[in-house]
């Protein structure tokens, strides 16, 4: 009986993780519309240092 039950939930557990990762590549978020290619992009970011005071 052991065995069954073992024969039944390996093969059961495998298909139920294939199962989440193919949804998970489904309703991943998305980036921005467009791909990102938008021509707005932030200003470079600048590094202070007490010694360029």
């Amino acid at each position: 009986m052991t065995a069954l039950g073992l024969a039944v939930a390996i093969p059961a557990t495998f298909g139920y993780n294939a199962l989440v990762r193919g949804n998970k590549s489904i309703t991943r978020p998305r980036g921005p519309p467009g791909g990102g290619l938008s021509p707005w992009k932030p200003a470079p970011a600048t590094s202070w240092s007490a010694a360029s005071c």
